[in-house]
């Protein structure tokens, strides 16, 4: 072995700067390479940027400005990863706020592993890369450039631009909704009340037994006693915000970045109708700042968490900890059973937020669909059905129920399901979400749905 290890390291240039490649390449962007080969998101900007720091912080004489360096371009390149992989906007220092004090992602044994993980190499990297001695030669540099440009091309052959993580829209890209492919406006549906649901991480599958549990769920056949069924998909980018405009708006723009002023979303044109316009999420009223956009939509009514709460709503758990979906439908059905005019109710769940943990409030501590085979395949995704079943069934209740007045049901996701493995990933489509529109048969007119004339 000796004999073999000399001959190698002969042939290794004298200014090759090995440990600065090691140090101060590698280890503050070991999330890069850890994700390449289960989810594998383009960083090569991120890279040379970090690259060109890497290198001047290298220089500096002071460890503690090195130490300081190398553990900031660490975090940075993670934080920038994570965002990246879910659509939030890394910079917008608020929402990155709101996820520290929200969100509970050490719930989820995955993210707590991956967080331990991380842990361990930010130890490794304040213990050896500010050790790692200054160049002394243009060589080094010469070096240290070209492996900044190899590690990029590396990231770009490894990753894919598609595929995993939510990316946002192209700018000025068309928009498919599931609100346009059906028509949903007031003059369509004559005074009936609607409900839109738009359901976080249901994602349109494309392999078995997902598609065969999906369709139990989703396409029961009672519901043509009593609705005219029609179900499809529609294209969608970005995460769950994005999903929101896109049926609200009919845009693909950004809230933080959209003009209302200017816009003609549908609830402000039902509310314009005589309609009393409602919102509800389970969550956080502060988070993404909807309590200030959502009344720009037309959206009059907001209930949060704390309305939730005090309407007896009981709490669910997981990495958003809110208020139960399953719940949701009885606050729903009053709305709709007590109103005397008629109703826009728009409800963004939460529960099903990917990834689902083993939890007893949310009816996944044991996954039963599915083969068995399945279920210890992709423990995760079952988890996440038994989920999507729960509210399904909850839906169910709701829509079926004998006291329910004419209501025009609308169900589509906001994103698919953003999985970190591609294998699990690979089990939904890439770019489309599925929709269920529940059109209420034409009955005697209850006496609170009277269209006003527009």
């Amino acid at each position: 072995m000796p004999s073999l290890v000399i001959p190698l390291a002969s042939r290794i240039p004298p200014d090759f700067p090995a440990k600065w490649i090691i140090g101060w390449l590698l280890l503050p962007n070991i999330v890069i390479v850890l994700m390449w080969q289960i989810a594998g998101k383009p960083m090569q900007a991120f890279i040379l940027i970090s690259g060109i720091a890497a290198l001047v912080l290298a220089q500096v004489r002071s460890r503690a400005i090195r130490t300081i360096g190398a553990l900031g371009i660490f975090v940075t390149i993670s934080i920038f990863y994570v965002a990246r992989f879910f659509g939030i906007p890394p910079l917008n220092l608020a929402v990155v706020a709101q996820f520290i004090t929200e969100v509970r992602p050490l719930r989820s044994p995955e993210y707590a592993a991956a967080g331990a993980v991380m842990a361990v190499f930010a130890v490794v990297i304040w213990r050896i890369t500010p050790s790692v001695e200054r160049f002394h030669s243009r060589t080094q540099y010469l070096y240290a450039a070209v492996a900044i440009g190899l590690f990029a091309m590396l990231d770009a052959s490894f990753s894919q631009a598609k595929g995993v993580g939510l990316q946002p829209p192209a700018i000025g890209e068309k928009v498919d909704s599931a609100v346009k492919q059906v028509g949903l406006t007031p003059a369509a549906v004559q005074g009936r009340s609607v409900l839109v649901i738009l359901v976080e991480a249901l994602g349109k599958p494309v392999t078995s037994p997902e598609r065969e549990i999906f369709n139990a769920d989703w396409n029961r056949t009672h519901w043509n006693s009593r609705y005219t069924v029609q179900t499809g998909s529609n294209h969608f980018a970005g995460s769950t915000t994005f999903g929101e405009l896109r049926e609200l708006c009919d845009t693909t723009t950004p809230y933080d970045n959209f003009d209302f002023a200017k816009a003609d979303c549908l609830p402000g044109r039902f509310a314009k109708a005589g309609y009393e316009t409602t919102a509800i999420h389970s969550f956080a009223a502060n988070f993404f700042d909807r309590t200030t956009w959502y009344p720009k939509t037309g959206l009059h009514n907001l209930e949060f968490d704390d309305e939730l709460r005090a309407a007896g709503v009981k709490a669910c758990q997981g990495i958003f900890p809110g208020r139960c979906d399953v719940d949701v439908g009885k606050v729903i059905h009053k709305r709709l059973t007590q109103s005397d005019k008629p109703q826009f109710i728009y409800w963004l769940t939460l529960n099903t937020h990917a990834p689902v943990i083993a939890d007893e409030t949310l009816g996944t501590q044991r996954c039963t669909l599915g083969t068995e085979q399945w279920r210890y395949g992709f423990p995760v995704v079952c988890r996440m059905f038994e989920a999507h079943h729960a509210l399904a069934d909850s839906i169910d209740r709701l829509v079926m129920a004998p006291d329910l007045p004419q209501v025009d049901i609308l169900i589509v996701g906001d994103h698919r399901p953003p999985l970190f493995d591609r294998a699990a990933s690979a089990r939904f489509s890439q770019d489309r979400v599925p929709w269920i529109y529940l059109r209420a048969r034409d009955r005697a007119k209850p006496a609170n749905a009277q269209l006003r004339s527009l």
